[in-house]
């Protein structure tokens, strides 16, 4: 048990539930989920029937330890965007370089977000940073509905409480200021770009009718569109283009009469096959014409796992200053690029690849560009034929190492099989990152499995509520 609230909220709220409050809560929480879209593909973003809950002080601890640590990734991602030799510390496919000179300004993002785990110390640890986040407006609605939620009440009554932080109102602010720094004035036009046809003039799904969006498109997200919808009400103007309607006049992108500041692309992989390297789109964009809110070259240098290969080696100190060198130390797991060579670990020198064989129960092994627990493997959980397997693989392609970071386990109420369980979690707590710049809320994913990704089919977020013990 996490040492974050007292043992008697939890006991107390678990007992409500149990002889009170079952009914009105899984109702309740079924109901708003269909109202609200809570839904991932189809499935429940939530199937547990009780929030995650904080001490104030820790929460504010954990936005601190986040916001120096995104000083530090800020660091980083600059200078990877400038610098082509620091940038071979990535391994980047040529793919990937390809689409960092495409876009080679400043790599800045208005939302991003740090996954990690809170220790039996209290010690958050970030194991990876998310460029394209979810959970920001979803956390929100989660806190809105466990709060009008009878137990909440009754429980809140004994034990004063209160969401973590809104933040979708942030989501605006945080694109006028990202505007800002990339040198515009007011508000942005924004363009949300999404391919009706592939080159050859067939639908995106090789129809000849117009194109749904792909698995891979934002717009099949639901919390994408509420995104939209909090950009629209924070006064921004969209529109939804194919990128064969755009044009571009005086070295500024525009549609019509519609002039466009920023662009939103909906699905890359479609994108690139209908806007290709030489087109003047890639020309406006280099010459500051406008602007790309999800770049692709940003979320390489900000996102690939091989940032934290920089972020947690001290041979690179030297780029930090004193308190996000410290911050660092504290919160950022050791990770090396799985390659032969010698390299520190603790308060020795190993040789790499022996190393990772022989301490499998300790590390992680994680695709550098991968995304929803993708291929990763856990020694601890893995044999050793298998985990020699997997280590031959990462020798050949992008892989990091990650040293395991350790969170305790806590059981969670919910109804999925139709009766009432308590089944042991695993939970990550990942603060949103603004501008690039501060931490200001955050989401908590809960799983059965180590891996705690909702789009690895065994997560569940559930909301957050901080309390003063």
């Amino acid at each position: 048990m996490l040492s974050r609230v007292p043992r008697a909220l939890i006991d107390n709220y678990d007992e409500l539930l149990v002889h009170a409050h079952r009914a009105s809560t899984e109702e309740h929480l079924a109901r708003k989920t269909i109202e609200r879209s809570l839904l991932f593909r189809g499935r429940p973003v939530c199937n547990v029937l009780r929030p995650f809950f904080m001490t104030s002080a820790l929460y504010a601890q954990v936005m601190r330890a986040a916001t120096l640590v995104a000083r530090g990734l800020t660091v980083v991602a600059r200078r990877l965007a400038k610098d082509a030799a620091f940038r071979e510390l990535l391994a980047l496919t040529p793919e990937e370089e390809a689409l960092v000179q495409l876009d080679p300004g400043e790599p800045t993002e208005l939302l991003g977000r740090l996954d990690g785990f809170i220790g039996a110390d209290g010690v958050i640890r970030f194991v990876e940073y998310n460029p394209v986040p979810a959970g920001v407006i979803e956390t929100e609605e989660l806190c809105e509905t466990f709060a009008e939620m009878p137990i909440m009440r009754t429980l809140s009554q004994r034990h004063p409480m209160r969401s973590v932080p809104r933040t979708r109102h942030l989501i605006g602010e945080a694109l006028r200021s990202t505007h800002a720094r990339k040198g515009g004035k007011g508000c942005p036009n924004v363009a949300v770009l999404h391919a009706q046809r592939d080159p050859n003039g067939h639908g995106t799904d090789g129809k000849s009718s117009d194109a749904q969006p792909s698995e891979d498109s934002l717009l099949g997200i639901p919390e994408m569109i509420k995104v939209l919808d909090a950009l629209i009400e924070n006064g921004v103007t969209i529109r939804m283009l194919d990128p064969a309607e755009m044009r571009v006049e005086a070295g500024r992108l525009c549609a019509g009469d519609f002039s466009i500041d920023a662009v939103l692309i909906a699905d890359w992989p479609s994108f690139l096959r209908t806007v290709p390297a030489d087109a003047p789109f890639w020309g406006a964009i280099r010459s500051g014409g406008a602007w790309i809110i999800n770049s692709a070259a940003t979320a390489i240098v900000r996102g690939s796992k091989s940032v934290f290969t920089i972020l947690s080696d001290p041979a690179h100190a030297h780029l930090f200053d004193p308190e996000v060198t410290e911050a660092l130390a504290r919160h950022v797991p050791w990770t090396r690029r799985v390659r032969a060579g010698k390299t520190s670990f603790e308060d020795r020198t190993v040789d790499l690849i022996p190393f990772i064989a022989e301490a499998r129960e300790r590390l992680v092994l994680k695709p550098a560009d991968q995304y929803g627990g993708k291929d990763v493997v856990l020694g601890w959980e893995t044999d050793e034929e298998s985990f020699r397997r997997a280590l031959k693989r990462a020798i050949a392609e992008p892989y990091v190492v990650q040293e395991r970071v350790t969170s305790p386990w806590e059981d969670y109420p919910d109804a999925m099989s139709g009766e009432l369980r308590f089944q042991t979690r695993i939970s990550d707590v990942n603060p949103f990152i603004w501008n690039d710049e501060w931490a200001h809320g955050c989401s908590v994913r809960l799983s059965t499995s180590a891996i705690t990704n909702v789009s690895a089919g065994v997560g569940s977020q559930t909301p957050i509520f901080l309390v003063d013990a």
